[in-house]
C-alpha cells in the first residue's frame, strides 16, 4: 500500500514538473530571393513565441523555437533537420517552405520520432502515413487546392484552361489535382506543359498555350517561377483585358519577393490564385493582427503567417496532451511508440478551426484571393464541399470588372449550319438529294419503257442510292463533329461511293462480254444476280478495311485550336495508322477503277440508240479525276485554309454526284419523253414497225403517209479508224426506221461488235485510194467499208444514201434528225429504199451466199 502511494505521487511530481521543449523553426532565412516573405515570418514566429510560454498554465510546461536557416537545396535542407534533431533535442520541426524542401526533412522525422508541421508545403506525396507518419500540415494539400481552383473555374463559365507546371512534387500535384476535378466538371484542359523549377525562359511553353486559344492559364509553380512567367507572358502579348491568369497557395508571397520591378505588379493585375483559408477572422485571428500593427505597423502580415502561427500552437497543444499520457521525460527523450491522432487536438486557432484526416491534411476551406495593385484580396470562399460564395467584386486586369472569355477570337474554319459556307453546301446537298429522288421516282412510274428494262432498272437505283448515300455523308460532316459523326461520315461516304462504281461495273462488264462474243453467254444473257455478287465482292473488301479501321482505332473529332483559328478534323489517334487506311483504301478503289476504265474504254463504240457506253466512258473518267482531286483532301491537314479545303472537296464530290448520276440515270428522264411522244406519234398515223425475232429480215407494209421499214444485210471487209486497225470480216445489218446500222465480226475472235447511228452520222461514198468502199463516219470516229464488187458497192451506196448525210454535207449530227428527234428515213432524204421488181424492199440475192455483201431485205 505504501509502495502504491509512492509510487502514485512520484508519477505526479514526474508529470508536475515543468519543462521546457525545444521547437525547431526551419524555413530558408537567409536566401534573398524570398525577400520579405521569409523574414516576414521570422517575425510573426518572434511575435508569437512569448504565446507559447504560457500556452499551459496548469503544469507550466514551455516552448522555446530554433531557428535553423535551410536553403533551396533539398539534400542541404535535409541535412539541417538531422543536424536539430540530433543535436538540439527538439521534439518537433514547423516547415519547410517549398514542398521538394520538406518531403526530405519530414521523411526523416519518422527514424528520429519528431513531429514536424508545415504551413506552406501541398504536395500530395506528404500524405503518406507509411512514409510520413509525423506529419502534418495546416493547409490543404495540392489535390485539394488543384479541386477548389476547378470549381471556382466552372463557376466562372470557363469551360477551357490551360496548365503550365514546374516539374517539382508541387508542381505536379497541382497540376494533377486542377486536371482531376477539370474532367469531373467537363472542364477542357487544352493544354498542359511543364518546365524545370529555375527557369528563365518560358518563350517555348507559352507559345505552346497560345496556339490553344485559350485565354484561361493556371499557373502550377512558385511565385519565383511566377514572375518569370509573367514577364514571358507580357513579351508575347499575353497579358492584357482578354487573358486570365490562375494560381494556387505560393503566389501569397509573389509582392514580397526580393528584386520586383515596377512593371511586375502591372503584370500581375487580375490575377487570382487559390489558398486555404488563412484567417479565420475569429477573436484569435484579430488578436493576431492587432499584435502585428502594434508591432510592425503599416507591414503587411505575410503570406502563411495565419498558417505557421497555428502550425507552432498545434504542435504545442499536441505535445502539452502527451506529457500528460507519457511523461515529460518520455516526450522530451521521444521514447515512445504513437501515431498521429494521439498528438493532433483539435483546437480554435488564427486560421479557424483546426483538425486534420488520417495523413495529416488539414481538413479546411479554401479562398479565392484576387492580386490588385500590389494587394491581395479576398474576393471568394471555396467550400469543403466546394461550393463557391462570392465575398467581393472580382477585378481583373486593368480594373475591368468583366471576366474574359475563357478562349481568344478565332476565326472558325468549320463549315457550321449557321455559317453561309455551312448552309450553302447543306442547302446544295440536300436539293440534289431531291432531285435524286425526284428523277428516280419519275423512271419508277415509267419502268415499263422498254429501254429503261434495257438499262437494267435495278442497277440505275442502285447507282441513285449511292449517290445520295455520298450527299448524306458530305452533310454529316458539316458541323460540330461527335464521335458518332466521324464513323458515320466516313462508312457512309466509303459504301455510297462503292454502291455506284460497283453498279457500274456491273453494268458495263454485261456490255463488254456481250459485245466481245468470247462465250455462249452471249445467247443465254448475264443474269442479274450473278452482277449482284460481283458488286458485293467488290463491296465486301471495302467493308472489311472499314471494320479494321472501326475496330483498332476509330476515327473521333480532334480540334485543331491555334491562336487565330480553330477546327475539328475526325482522324485516329495514331496519324500513320489514319493514312494507312486510308492509303489501303485508295489502293483498293484505284484497282477497281482501272478494271472499270478499261471495261468503259472497251466498250466505248458498242453504241445502242442511248449512248450508254459513251455516257459510261465519260463517267469513269469524271469518277477518275475527282477521286485523284479528292484524294490529298483525305490525308493532308490545310491548317489555316481548312475551311477553303473543305469546301473545295465537298464542291468536287457534289459536282462528281451530279455527273455520274446524270451520265448515268438522269439524262433518260429526255428519253423517256422522246419515246413518250413517239409513241403518241405513231398512234397517230397508224404504223408500227418490230425488228425480227431471229436476226433475218422482214418487212411490213407501211400506212398511207408513212416510210417503208426495211432492212439491209451483208457480209463485207471493214477497218476501223487508227493506226494499227486491220481489216475484219463483219456481217453488217442496216435498219432504216432507226438509222441504225450493226457491223459484227463475221467469225467470233477478239473483235468486238459496233453499232452506228448513222441516222445522225455521214457517209463519203469514194473515199481517196479505196475502190468499191464507202467510209462511214459516226461518234466521232470512221470505218472504210470495202465490198466484194462494183454492184454491191453501188447498192450499198444507195442504201447508206438513204439513211445517212453525204461527206459533203455541213449538217451536224443533231440536226441529222427531225423535229419529232428520229433518224432521217429515206423519204425524208428524198431518196426512195432500193425496190424490187415488185415494189417491195429488195430481198437477199440467191447468188450472194456466204460472203456476199448485196443488200438484202
Amino acid at each position: 500500500m505504501v509502495v502504491a502511494i509512492v509510487v502514485m505521487f512520484l508519477t505526479m511530481a514526474q508529470h508536475a514538473i515543468a519543462a521546457n521543449f525545444k521547437i525547431a523553426v526551419n524555413l530558408p532565412f537567409d536566401d534573398p530571393t524570398f525577400g520579405t516573405a521569409i523574414s516576414g515570418l521570422k517575425k510573426m514566429f518572434r511575435l508569437i513565441e512569448p504565446d507559447l510560454m504560457t500556452i499551459d498554465p496548469v503544469t507550466n510546461h514551455t516552448f522555446s523555437l530554433v531557428y535553423n536557416p535551410t536553403s533551396l537545396s533539398g539534400a542541404v535542407s535535409s541535412s539541417v533537420a538531422i543536424r536539430t534533431m540530433l543535436n538540439d533535442s527538439v521534439v518537433g520541426i514547423v516547415g519547410d517552405y517549398y514542398s521538394s524542401l520538406t518531403i526530405p526533412q519530414a521523411y526523416s522525422t519518422k527514424f528520429f520520432k519528431v513531429w514536424m508541421c508545415s504551413g506552406s508545403a501541398t504536395s500530395v506525396t506528404l500524405s503518406s502515413d507509411t512514409d510520413f507518419p509525423f506529419f502534418f500540415r495546416t493547409i490543404g494539400n495540392d489535390y485539394q487546392q488543384g479541386a477548389s481552383m476547378a470549381a471556382f473555374i466552372k463557376v466562372m463559365g470557363w469551360n477551357r484552361v490551360n496548365i503550365i507546371a514546374s516539374s517539382d512534387f508541387y508542381g505536379q500535384s497541382l497540376s494533377e489535382g486542377l486536371s482531376r476535378q477539370a474532367a469531373l466538371l467537363s472542364i477542357n484542359v487544352t493544354a498542359s506543359v511543364t518546365f524545370t523549377p529555375g527557369s528563365t525562359t518560358f518563350d517555348q511553353q507559352l507559345e505552346v498555350l497560345k496556339a490553344t486559344g485559350t485565354a484561361v492559364n493556371f499557373v502550377a509553380a512558385t511565385a519565383v517561377d511566377g514572375v518569370q512567367i509573367m514577364r514571358t507572358a507580357k513579351r508575347l502579348g499575353m497579358v492584357g483585358p482578354t487573358w486570365m491568369w490562375l494560381s494556387a497557395d505560393t503566389f501569397a508571397a509573389y509582392f514580397d519577393l526580393g528584386g520586383l520591378a515596377p512593371e511586375d505588379y502591372t503584370y500581375a493585375n487580375g490575377i487570382m490564385y487559390v489558398m486555404a483559408k488563412e484567417s479565420g477572422g475569429n477573436a484569435i485571428a484579430k488578436a493576431f493582427q492587432a499584435k502585428w500593427d502594434a508591432a510592425y505597423p503599416g507591414v503587411r502580415i505575410p503570406a502563411y503567417a495565419y498558417l505557421y502561427r497555428d502550425c507552432a500552437f498545434a504542435m504545442a497543444h499536441g505535445i502539452v496532451g502527451l506529457t500528460q499520457s507519457k511523461g515529460a521525460a518520455s516526450v522530451q527523450n521521444r521514447s515512445y511508440d504513437l501515431v498521429l491522432n494521439e498528438l493532433m487536438r483539435d483546437f480554435e486557432g488564427a486560421s479557424g478551426v483546426f483538425r486534420v484526416d488520417q495523413f495529416g491534411d488539414r481538413i479546411a476551406d479554401f479562398s479565392i484571393y484576387n492580386m490588385v495593385n500590389g494587394k491581395y484580396v479576398e474576393v471568394a470562399t471555396v467550400f469543403a464541399n466546394l461550393t463557391v460564395q462570392q465575398t467581393a467584386p472580382y477585378k481583373f486586369y486593368g480594373g475591368s470588372a468583366t471576366p474574359p472569355s475563357d478562349k481568344q477570337y478565332q476565326d472558325v474554319l468549320t463549315a457550321l449550319w449557321t455559317m453561309p459556307s455551312g448552309l450553302g453546301l447543306g442547302i446544295t446537298g440536300i436539293v440534289l438529294i431531291g432531285y435524286i429522288v425526284a428523277t428516280g421516282a419519275y423512271l419508277f412510274a415509267h419502268r415499263k419503257v422498254s429501254f429503261v428494262k434495257h438499262l437494267s432498272a435495278r442497277f440505275l437505283s442502285l447507282i441513285g442510292l449511292g449517290c445520295i448515300i455520298v450527299l448524306v455523308s458530305s452533310l454529316v460532316a458539316m458541323g460540330e463533329q461527335t464521335a458518332g459523326s466521324c464513323m458515320a461520315s466516313t462508312w457512309l461516304f466509303a459504301i455510297g461511293y462503292e454502291l455506284v462504281v460497283g453498279a457500274s461495273i456491273a453494268k458495263t462488264y454485261r456490255i463488254w462480254v456481250i459485245f466481245e462474243n468470247r462465250s455462249q453467254i452471249k445467247a443465254t444473257g448475264i443474269q442479274d444476280s450473278f452482277l449482284f455478287i460481283i458488286m458485293g465482292a467488290i463491296m465486301a473488301g471495302q467493308i472489311i478495311i472499314l471494320i479494321v479501321w472501326s475496330a483498332v482505332d476509330p476515327p473521333l473529332p480532334h480540334l485543331i485550336s491555334t491562336r487565330s483559328y480553330l477546327y475539328t478534323i475526325c482522324s485516329s489517334s495514331t496519324t500513320s495508322f489514319t493514312n494507312s487506311l486510308v492509303a489501303a483504301s485508295m489502293v483498293y478503289n484505284g484497282f477497281f477503277l482501272i478494271i472499270f476504265l478499261y471495261l468503259a474504254v472497251a466498250t466505248r463504240n458498242v453504241t445502242s440508240s442511248y449512248n450508254e457506253s459513251k455516257w459510261i466512258l465519260y463517267t469513269v473518267q469524271n469518277i477518275l479525276l475527282s477521286s485523284v482531286v479528292v484524294a490529298p483532301f483525305a490525308i493532308f491537314d490545310f491548317g489555316a485554309s481548312a475551311l477553303s479545303a473543305f469546301i473545295v472537296k465537298h464542291s468536287i464530290i457534289y459536282s462528281a454526284v451530279t455527273f455520274t448520276f446524270v451520265a448515268l440515270v438522269g439524262r433518260l428522264i429526255f428519253d423517256v419523253r422522246k419515246s413518250t411522244i413517239k409513241k403518241s406519234k405513231t398512234k397517230h398515223v397508224g404504223s408500227k414497225s418490230d425488228t425480227d425475232k431471229g436476226g433475218s429480215a422482214s418487212a411490213m407494209k407501211p400506212a398511207a403517209g408513212a416510210s417503208p421499214a426495211w432492212s439491209a444485210k451483208g457480209i463485207c471487209q471493214v477497218k476501223a479508224s487508227g493506226f494499227f486497225s486491220q481489216w475484219i470480216t463483219m456481217r453488217l445489218q442496216l435498219f432504216n426506221t432507226e438509222g441504225t446500222l450493226v457491223m459484227m465480226p463475221a467469225t467470233g475472235g477478239q473483235a468486238l461488235g459496233v453499232v452506228l447511228d448513222v441516222g445522225v452520222g455521214m457517209f463519203h461514198p469514194s473515199p481517196r485510194g479505196h475502190t468499191n468502199t464507202v467510209e462511214i463516219i459516226a461518234q466521232n470516229k470512221s470505218w472504210l467499208v470495202k465490198f466484194n464488187d462494183e454492184k454491191d458497192y453501188k447498192r450499198w451506196k444507195d442504201v447508206l444514201g438513204a439513211v445517212s448525210n453525204p461527206a459533203s454535207s455541213t449538217i451536224s449530227g443533231s440536226g441529222a434528225n427531225t423535229a419529232a428527234g428520229m433518224p432521217k428515213s429515206p423519204t425524208q432524204n428524198n431518196l426512195k429504199p432500193p425496190m424490187s421488181a415488185e415494189g417491195l424492199p429488195r430481198a437477199p440475192s440467191s447468188s450472194s451466199g456466204a460472203q456476199s455483201s448485196t443488200p438484202t431485205a
